[in-house]
């Protein structure tokens, strides 16, 4: 596979996991989100604790989901 057909390849695979990201977020889904990460994430957040053992990483997303999906100082996912 000729590398810029690869890197086209990936860039799509990363597109379409970013998309549904989005879409378990702003559907508040802890199980949607929590679903895509790896099997030994380790997420980490700004209130303690930092590091978050992928069994807890559900329950930490909805405990704080109380902020409106699109809002904040980022605001949502666009793609290009």
């Amino acid at each position: 596979m000729r590398r810029d057909t690869k890197c086209a390849s990936d860039k799509a695979q990363i597109g379409t996991l970013l998309d549904a990201y989005t879409a378990a977020i702003r559907a508040k889904d802890a199980n949607a989100t929590v679903g895509l990460y790896a099997r030994d994430v380790v997420a980490y957040d700004l209130a303690p604790p930092l590091a978050i053992k992928p069994s807890r990483c559900a329950a930490r997303i909805t405990s704080s989901s109380g902020s409106t999906p699109g809002k904040g100082p980022y605001g949502p996912h666009r793609r290009k």
